[in-house]
Parts: C-alpha cells; structure tokens; sequence
C-alpha cells in the first residue's frame, strides 16, 4: 500500500456536498458489503424473538395500498432505496399523502421541506406502522425526522384517546449519541408540538434528559405527565434509577443517528 502522508496538494480544492454525498453512500455500502460477508442472515438474528408490530391506527391511503409490489419496487429503484424484510410497508412520496395534519404540513414548510427525502419516503411509513426498523442513510439525509415525527404522532394519538396525569408517560424515547444531538432533536419535537397545539391540537410535553440542565426548569413538564422523552444514555439510565419517571406506557424507544444509522425498535436491549 502506498503511503500518502506526507503527499502535497496546492491547488486541492473543498469537495462539493454531492461528492460527499457520494462518498459516504459507497463506504455505507462498502460496509454493508463486509458485514453480510462475515455473518448469514440466520446468524445476526440469532437470539431475536419476533413479536407482532406495534399497533397504530396509521394506514396508507387506499390508493398507495392498491399498488402492486412492482410498483413499490419501482419506486424504491428510483430513488435508490434498498429495503430488507417482510411484509414492507409501501414507499410513499408526498408528506401529504402520508396523512400527516395539516400544522405538520405547515412546519415542514416553514423548515424549507416540500418533500420526503429516500430515507423518509421508506422510513416513514414503517415506523408509523409501528414496524421495527434500522435506517441507513447519508448524513443531512433527514434521518430524525423519520423516526421524530412518527413518535410526535402516536403521542398525539394516546394523548386524544386518554390525556395523561402526573407520573404517567413517557409513550415514546429518543435516545441521542451526544447531548448537541439531543438538544437538536428536542427542540425539532417542540417546534412541531407548537404548531399542533396552536391548531387546537392536544397540548404535548416532550422532556430533554441530558447533562448540564436542571429539572426545575422542567418541571411544568413532569406535573403534568410526559408524553415523550429526549435522552442521553447516562442521564436516562440516572433518571430511571431515581424513579424520577418509568417506561410502563413506553413501547417504542428510538436511537438516533449514530455513525449514520438510525434505529426504532419497539424494546431496549
């Protein structure tokens, strides 16, 4: 192997996003391409017991659902979306089409996004299915937003069927690498809260449970229930340990991106 660390440069210029783009695709793809060598399928699911999904309300419109695989396949081909599994939920294209109301509609606007990205014309419609998922994708590829924005949905939807008290909740955890990403993620979730709520929508409490913020400044937060939880590993596993909240409502846990993989999985462990 040649050796080019010592290799100048002078009029070496700063790659454009989509040669990045392009780049982090091939080693994500380069990387999938060695795991699958190394291990079968059999073996890396080994010890996993399947459930049946969580259960939604959420269903692809009956026009979507009409389609043929073929169709589905087409559309993933076209947008260069590899899926692996049964029983896949359909790839939908319009944020509208996915039934999403009219003040999410609004933010996603408002955030300069008209329409899904790869990750979330596939990720979306299986996580609103209630459907395990691992989503691979490009970093800025809007991987928090499929797995934020179903989890802000089904809170609405428990939180319409039964409003929560004191100690109750959380429905849903995000669980975040680093305390930036959790602080981002959260404050996605309360912009979105915000919109729904000015439309009359049911009030929701999203918490942030990381390092270096005090519980008083949310305690508004935990009186009156929480409906979903941003966390760290640490100071979640710290929180759990003083009871200060419990997981009994909560059947759907996320880890956010991490080494460009996203993860929604209905158990922790």
């Amino acid at each position: 192997m040649r050796d080019f660390s010592h290799t100048f440069h002078p009029i070496a210029t700063e790659k454009t996003d989509d040669e990045k783009r392009l780049e982090e695709e091939k080693k994500i793809e380069e990387a999938n391409a060695r795991y699958k060598a190394l291990i079968s399928v059999s073996d890396a699911a080994k010890g996993i017991v399947y459930t049946e999904p969580m259960k939604t309300t959420w269903t692809a419109p009956k026009f979507i659902r009409a389609r043929s695989e073929k169709e589905h396949d087409a559309i993933r081909a076209k947008f260069h979306i590899l899926v692996e599994g049964t029983d896949i939920p359909p790839p939908i294209k319009h944020f509208k089409d996915m039934k999403f109301p009219q003040p999410i509609l609004d933010y996603l606007k408002t955030k300069g996004i008209h329409k899904p990205t790869p990750i979330q014309i596939q990720g979306l419609p299986v996580a609103l299915s209630g459907r395990d998922m691992i989503g691979i994708a490009f970093t800025g590829s809007g991987k928090t937003l499929a797995f934020s924005l179903p989890l802000v949905m089904l809170s609405l939807e428990e939180e319409k069927k039964m409003p929560l008290v004191r100690g109750e909740g959380p429905f849903g955890m995000i669980i975040c690498p680093s305390r930036e990403l959790a602080r981002q993620t959260y404050e996605g979730i309360c912009v979105m809260a915000e919109f729904l709520e000015k439309d009359g929508y049911p009030k929701l409490r999203p918490l942030l449970c990381m390092g270096g913020i005090s519980m008083q400044e949310q305690a508004h937060v935990m009186a009156g229930g929480i409906h979903l939880v941003v966390a760290t590993p640490g100071r979640l596993q710290d929180f759990l340990e003083k009871k200060k909240f419990n997981l009994d409502l909560c059947n759907n846990p996320s880890v956010s991106p991490f080494a460009d993989i996203c993860v929604w999985m209905k158990l922790i462990g």
